[in-house]
């Protein structure tokens, strides 16, 4: 599974210095030396779904919209094709799934992004409604939730750049999985990028109540046959992290 899919936060693979990469996994390490912490959250934890009926599905999805700036919408590119006679549209990832992050999470300040956060919980949720044309009603099947717990997962935040490092179960050592420039883009959107903004990648993110940072990513999906029914997936990559006081 790809790195930023696996662990939940959406950001391009760029290049270090060796002795920068050097000091930040030497500071993981010792950090990592306090025993992870995992914690158990309802399923519909920091989710926001539609209203699971004709009259009200539309307009609740569509007031997500506003929160979407000028720079996120270019990174959303969509791929299309047709499978026995299904429409699909995919995008990957996706700033737009029809589960989104509770909107109460907005960051204000993106200096509160800034620190040492370490995974307390992850795991992928996915999410499935239906209509028939024929039929006034939307049918939501039951989430399907898979925890993935076993790895520890430590995300820096700079004012300019986000680095994650993983230690996998029964390994000895961090590496780090990715880093990359980052915006916050609307207290919501955590865009990531290498050179150009347009080319980057998009996480859903949020800090909730207790503090802890909350990051999505998701995938979506769209099949449809005209004329007979439509199906709107949305496989979320949740991480939740909670910060870590260095000394």
């Amino acid at each position: 599974m790809p790195v930023h899919f696996r662990y939940g936060v959406t950001f391009l693979l760029t290049l270090i210095t060796t002795t920068i990469a050097a000091q930040s996994k030497d500071n993981i390490e010792q950090l990592a030396v306090t025993p992870k912490k995992s914690i158990t959250l309802p399923l519909d934890y920091a989710i926001s779904l539609p209203r699971p009926d004709v009259a009200h599905w539309d307009s609740d999805y569509n007031v997500y919209g506003h929160f979407l700036t000028p720079v996120v919408k270019k990174t959303q590119m969509g791929m299309s094709y047709e499978k026995d006679g299904v429409q699909i549209w995919m995008v990957v990832p996706s700033a737009s799934p029809h589960a989104q992050l509770d909107t109460s999470m907005r960051i204000a300040d993106p200096v509160q992004l800034i620190g040492t956060w370490r995974a307390v919980s992850r795991r992928r949720i996915n999410f499935q409604d239906s209509a028939r044309y024929d039929k006034d009603e939307i049918v939501r099947k039951h989430p399907v939730m898979t925890e993935e717990n076993s790895d520890d997962v430590f995300l820096q935040i700079s004012d300019k750049q986000l680095r994650l490092y993983a230690k996998e179960a029964g390994k000895q050592h961090f590496k780090r999985e990715a880093s990359g420039r980052y915006t916050l883009e609307g207290g919501r959107y955590l865009l990531s990028y290498k050179l150009a903004k347009a080319g980057g990648a998009v996480s859903q993110v949020g800090i909730d109540k207790e503090g802890r940072l909350v990051m999505h990513s998701a995938i979506v999906e769209e099949r449809k046959v005209p004329g007979s029914y439509i199906v709107y997936i949305a496989a979320i990559n949740q991480l939740v992290y909670e910060r870590v006081n260095e000394r």
